[in-house]
């Protein structure tokens, strides 16, 4: 025995042994007796990366009030290392979890992350139902590929392969496996990132209460807090500002043909939220937090909650750049307030619009009021609007359709997104367009004969009784708004001169709006054919399913691609096109037939005729009738050149990008679209007819000013320029001769007043316009109200700055 104590190999041998006894030992202590207990502590702590995202730029009216900023909101999420990981499980928790948001009212949180939707019928559509075909495929083959999905299904039998594939009970509901199921794709198609699953965003406090109670029966759950979108303003500037939502396939095209991949950029695809509309769209290149550049990074140890117990390191994020706009939202929130009181009063036929000035179908207006020196918008109200905060953080489809089926379309800006005919209100430019062509001169009268008979009978009528305006100068016209006057003065112009110079004063084209508005235009023969041509497609349609037609059988027979493409033939003929010339192509698309001549006829004298350019189009064209068609933003800038002195500038409603630093990172300039170098003679008769429009009270010679009556008793402080317009939209046969047709016709009329204040030193130009308002008196009495307010607003801005210059002098 001493023999083997003497051999190092054996010494060594037994050494090895007992030390890894030993360690062998320790290590069952360890894992048996200890690991519950290191495993706890093990769970307790652990470190971890936490992305950190500073919060979006807040958008802020000319002194500073916010239109749009942010608040805490509450994120319901999953942490996929603590959720459990088999479908049972994790269906039962998920299920919980939804069970509890909507019980407390929260659905509209809920994170929705697949296409697959319920209408109120039950049926089950993909979103992009109403695509093109090429957009339908392109998207679902970006989401299949996206979820991991390889078969082509319908949207009610996709939402059924899906529920066998998560292993979703067959009882549940089909909108609650819906809402599981988005989850579901959610944990699937970020399977490979560490950041928790997001459930629902915005819930309220009760939930969280109801959510924390159960904690420890749902695990993986956990609460957390982040800013979000609020608008305190609600619906004010709705239209301007937008609202932010989640990031859609078509953002995502949008800004690849933009050359930005929204992904690298820094966004998290399934998470952020990204600028809709308005400014909050125009300006997410500075308002986000989302990108790379902005975030941050916080190393820390978490608990088994998933709680931060002790922060290692920190990169603090970025917070987005605030936004200022050139709008007085004091002002903005006065103006549509105004509009919309003045609407529901001119809708109920309370005073003042009573009478003739009752407009029982107006639900609709606008109102624009511009700086005359720099094209800044200092308000711009479309009514009816919408409360942005129903998109926060998401709005329910049967809300979006409330809100796109409500009377007046709230969706659309009436102010900058539509176009309407412009009536009397372009009388100036037509007058100034005559003059600087030396068609006219300021001392030459027109006698009003009433009627304009130089192209036939049918001629257009001047709009007050036979006799009334008498000899008429420029001045004057204006004053008494005298059609007969313009109808002579656009026949002499011409249309393309027409037009020429309604281009020159921003009535052709767009306005320049950095979130876009709707292009205006005068009207031309080549532009009459192409903005006719699908309805003329439509009307030769029309009349080949036309029952009483002898022509009908015949067409039921005729291969549909043939009638569209016979369509498309006839209405490309040139305008010259004669009678003949429509039967040679019916002959060659369809042969002869029984009733052949009657169809040829039909189709000459109706949908091909209607889009002949006429001598009294030209001449209508002179008191903004026939085709014109404006926005009120392009009119308010029009205004504002006569009252700058002839300068047409751009409009914006952003004013300067400010980093949270107190640094301008952009600020807009004011920039001269156009110098209309305009002889000031010419431009001070434009001025002193609209002056007198409202402040003429003298009757001789053809009347008073036609918007005296509404600013009578006006504060003698205030002095105004302005127009009246009344622009026809539907004629009713036998209105001429009919008392009864000829009011309801009056009903449908878009009524405009256009003005610069004060009279003497021009600073702002208002626009005010109502469809179906009847007449313009109606929106001059509303074009008042809103110089009055904007008076008042400025002079108790005056009191304040005083109050202000006093105290710094006693300091």
């Amino acid at each position: 025995m001493l023999k083997w104590f003497k051999n190092r190999f054996f010494l060594f041998g037994l050494i090895c042994t007992l030390g890894f006894t030993t360690l062998l030992f320790r290590l069952a202590y360890l894992t048996v007796e200890l690991g519950e207990t290191y495993y706890a502590l093990s769970m307790e702590r652990k470190s971890v990366e936490i992305p950190l995202k500073g919060s979006r730029g807040n958008i802020l009216d000319r002194n500073g009030i916010p239109m749009a900023t942010n608040k805490q909101m509450f994120v319901v999420e999953l942490d996929k290392q603590r959720m459990p990981t088999g479908d049972k499980q994790l269906n039962d928790l998920i299920y919980r979890v939804i069970s509890i948001i909507k019980q407390n009212g929260d659905a509209t949180s809920l994170m929705d992350n697949i296409p697959i939707k319920i209408d109120e019928n039950g049926r089950f559509y993909y979103a992009w139902e109403n695509k093109s075909p090429d957009s339908q495929k392109k998207d679902f083959e970006r989401w299949k590929s996206e979820a991991g999905i390889r078969v082509d299904l319908p949207a009610d039998e996709m939402l059924q392969h899906l529920r066998e594939r998560f292993k979703l009970a067959e009882e549940l509901p089909d909108d609650i496996a819906r809402d599981m199921v988005s989850v579901r794709l959610d944990i699937y198609m970020n399977r490979y990132r560490p950041n928790p699953i997001r459930i629902a965003t915005g819930v309220s406090q009760k939930t969280v209460a109801q959510l924390e109670t159960y904690a420890n029966e749902l695990p993986g759950l956990q609460i957390s807090v982040e800013m979000g979108r609020y608008y305190p303003m609600g619906d004010v500037a709705a239209h301007i500002i937008g609202y932010v939502g989640r990031i859609s396939s078509e953002d995502i095209e949008e800004y690849r043909n933009k050359g930005i991949d929204l992904r690298a950029a820094g966004y998290d695809l399934s998470v952020d939220r990204i600028g809709k509309m308005g400014i909050e769209k125009y300006a997410e290149q500075w308002l986000t937090a989302c990108t790379k550049d902005k975030r941050g990074m916080l190393w820390a140890e978490v608990n088994s909650a998933g709680r931060v117990v002790r922060v290692l390191s920190e990169t603090p994020p970025e917070d987005g750049n605030d936004v200022v706009l050139t709008l007085d939202s004091r002002l903005q929130k006065a103006v549509e307030d105004i509009l919309a009181e003045e609407i529901h009063k001119m809708a109920a036929g309370l005073p003042p619009y009573e009478g003739d000035k009752y407009a029982p179908y107006a639900n609709r207006g606008a109102a624009v009021i511009l700086d005359v020196h720099t094209g800044e918008i200092l308000a711009m109200a479309s009514y009816p609007a919408f409360d942005l905060n129903l998109f926060i953080p998401s709005i329910s489809a049967k809300e979006y359709q409330k809100i796109l089926n409500a009377p007046g379309k709230p969706l659309t800006a009436v102010a900058f997104q539509e176009r309407f005919p412009l009536g009397s209100v372009i009388k100036m430019m037509v007058g100034i367009a005559g003059l600087m062509e030396g068609k006219v001169t300021l001392n030459e009268e027109i006698y009003d004969a009433y009627q304009y008979t130089k192209y036939g009978t049918g001629g257009p009528r001047c709009w007050t009784r036979p006799g009334v305006h008498g000899h008429e100068n420029f001045v004057d016209a204006l004053k008494h708004s005298c059609d007969y006057y313009f109808y002579e003065l656009a026949d002499r112009l011409g249309i393309y001169k027409l037009v020429e110079w309604g281009r020159a004063f921003g009535l052709e084209g767009h306005a320049g709006l950095e979130i876009g508005d709707v292009e205006s235009f005068i009207g031309d023969p080549e532009r009459r054919i192409a903005l006719r041509r699908p309805a003329i497609i439509g009307g030769i349609k029309a009349l080949m399913g036309n029952k009483n037609k002898p022509y009908y059988d015949f067409f039921q027979n005729v291969d549909q691609e043939k009638k569209d493409k016979l369509a498309e033939r006839l209405a490309d003929l040139p305008v010259e096109a004669t009678y003949n010339d429509v039967r040679r192509v019916i002959k060659e698309e369809v042969g002869n037939f029984k009733g052949f001549e009657s169809f040829s006829s039909d189709v000459w004298g109706g949908p091909i005729y209607a889009k002949r350019w006429l001598p009294y189009d030209t001449v209508r064209t002179g008191i903004g009738q026939t085709d014109v068609n404006v926005t009120p933003l392009a009119v308010a800038r029009y205004i504002a050149a006569i009252a700058n002195g002839g300068k047409v500038m751009e409009t914006h409603v952003l004013k300067k990008v400010v980093s949270p630093k107190g640094e301008i990172l952009n600020e807009m300039r004011p920039v001269v679209v156009n110098d209309l170098n305009i002889k000031p003679e010419y431009l001070e008769a434009a001025r002193l007819g609209m002056y007198k429009v409202v402040n003429d009270k003298s009757t001789a010679g053809g009347g008073a000013g036609t918007a005296v009556g509404a600013f009578a008793g006006l504060d003698p402080a205030i002095t105004v320029a302005g127009k009246t317009g009344t622009a026809q939209t539907k004629i009713i046969p036998g209105a001429d001769k009919d008392e009864k047709k000829r009011e309801e016709q009056q009903k449908y009329n878009v009524a405009w007043f256009g003005a610069f204040t004060p009279y003497e030193n021009p600073e702002i130009a208002i626009v005010v316009m109502i469809p179906n308002g009847r007449t313009s008196s109606n929106a001059a009495i509303v074009a008042r109200r809103v110089i009055e307010e904007y008076y008042r607003l400025k002079n108790t801005q005056r009191q304040f700055d005083a109050v202000d210059q006093v105290n710094q002098l006693k300091q």
